[in-house]
């Protein structure tokens, strides 16, 4: 799952699978909208019907995409639990294994260079970078 940040208002979810839908199969949309007033957030989660397509759409667009004639930040979700924890309840850094940079654990991709997270990247605790 891929999220979606930075959306204008107009953007739709027709638009997003058709900007998305040419680095993979695209499976869902979702656009996140506030549930008083209907209106959108400027969020949107994309689904791909692979891992593949999602890593496609990460490393071509270089965290960037073009919707609705504005650019959104586009980049891994954080799924419930998904991040390793130190022994103190922390969230883990991250090694990029390209460049070797030290990410926080937030990231889905390097800042540096932009190489996304991997599942066997190199763990470091908070307290040690």
């Amino acid at each position: 799952t891929l999220v979606l940040r930075g959306l204008s208002a107009r953007a739709s979810e027709d638009e997003i699978y058709a900007c998305l839908s040419t680095y993979g199969s695209v499976a869902n949309v979702r656009i996140i909208k506030d549930r008083d007033t209907g209106q959108a957030r400027g969020v949107a989660f994309v689904d791909f019907a692979s891992l593949e397509g999602a890593q496609n759409a990460i490393e071509t667009t270089r965290g960037y995409v073009m919707v609705d004639s504005s650019e959104t930040r586009i980049e891994y979700s954080r799924e419930a639990g998904g991040a390793r924890q130190s022994a103190g309840g922390k969230p883990m850094d991250w090694m990029c294994s390209g460049c070797k940079t030290v990410n926080f654990a937030r990231r889905g991709a390097c800042f540096k260079c932009a190489e996304p997270r991997t599942e066997n990247a190199v763990q470091v605790d908070p307290g040690q970078s």
